[in-house]
């Protein structure tokens, strides 16, 4: 029996498959990732996926696509936009990839790696391409050959702004009645099926935060926080 459990078990390693994860990015870009994504025989994934940042300051923002073409013969593209424009003071420095420094990019999930959207004629690899990346301070690196990424990302942030404004002017014209038909007629203004440019994907993230919130009072202050620290932030939206 343990001889055939040994054979067993041989036989699974042997048809598991680790793919590196490879940075695509230009040379200068302040951060990259690296690291592995190993499938089982099942093709499941497991990750050991690591980030650095190269810059002397914090990174609060950034824009990447995370290809895959799997050893099944799957493939998945992920176009990532991850940004702490949002998060209180308190909690950014925590959550933020420090100066110098490893970092665990948490924006890349491994089950991404076991949602196969097409086929691919591609032999297996992990890629990841930085286009856009903001630091603490407000400046930006930006891939020249993509230069409408920092005008998306502003977009994404001016729209969840405006979001939240016409909620704070929706309950002061008509009370808790009129808030929650802005909060609710967000879907009937923009379905969903129609954010194909995704420049309206952090408002309506915004919408769905909001909604979970356990009532009126909470959902207040959550508009009234997230608008102080976009006050607090303006540098950060040029």
């Amino acid at each position: 029996m343990k001889t055939l459990i040994a054979v067993l078990l041989l036989c699974l390693t042997s048809t598991a498959q680790t793919l590196a994860v490879v940075d695509d990015s230009p040379s200068d870009s302040p951060i990259r990732i690296g690291g592995t994504v190993t499938f089982d025989s099942a093709g499941n994934p497991s990750c050991a996926i690591t980030g650095h940042n190269f810059a002397p300051k914090i990174v609060v923002a950034w824009r990447q696509d995370i290809e895959a073409s799997f050893p099944n013969g799957g493939y998945t593209l992920y176009k990532s936009r991850h940004d702490h424009f949002f998060i209180d003071e308190v909690k950014l420095e925590a959550k933020s990839p420090q100066a110098n420094s490893d970092f665990d990019p948490s924006n890349i999930d491994c089950s991404m790696f076991s949602t196969q959207n097409w086929t691919s004629t591609k032999p297996p690899g992990i890629s990841v391409r930085n286009f856009w990346v903001q630091f603490i301070d407000g400046s930006t690196w930006g891939d020249p050959a993509h230069p409408d990424e920092q005008g998306y990302m502003i977009a994404q942030r001016t729209n969840a702004v405006a979001f939240l404004n016409k909620l704070k002017t929706a309950y002061s014209s008509g009370g808790p009645a009129r808030f929650n038909e802005a909060l609710d007629g967000f879907d009937a203004i923009v379905p969903r099926n129609q954010l194909a440019t995704q420049e309206l994907n952090e408002a309506h993230t915004t919408q769905l935060q909001l909604k979970m919130l356990p009532d009126l009072a909470a959902q207040l202050a959550e508009v009234n926080r997230m608008l102080s620290v976009a006050a607090s932030r303006s540098n950060w939206m040029k």
